[in-house]
C-alpha cells in the first residue's frame, strides 16, 4: 500500500464536525473508509498534476495549479 498522505483520524473528526455544524439533524457518526480512500486518491491526482505542471526553475515547489 502506498503510504497515507492525509490523516485519516483528522480527516474523520473534520467531517463529522463540520457535519455536525451545517446539518446537525443528520446525526452522522461515522465515516467510511471508501471516502477516506477517494479523498486520498484526489489528493494524489491534484498533487500529480500540480507537479507535472510547474515550472522547472528554482529549487522551490511554489505553486499548485
Amino acid at each position: 500500500m502506498k503510504e497515507q498522505l492525509l490523516n485519516h483520524a483528522a480527516v474523520k473528526r473534520y467531517i463529522l464536525t463540520q457535519m455536525q455544524q451545517r446539518r446537525p439533524g443528520v446525526g452522522f457518526t461515522r465515516v467510511s473508509k471508501s471516502v477516506l480512500l477517494q479523498l486520498e486518491a484526489r489528493l494524489r491526482d491534484v498533487l500529480d498534476r500540480a507537479i507535472w505542471q510547474h515550472r522547472s526553475t528554482g529549487k522551490t515547489f511554489t505553486d499548485i495549479c
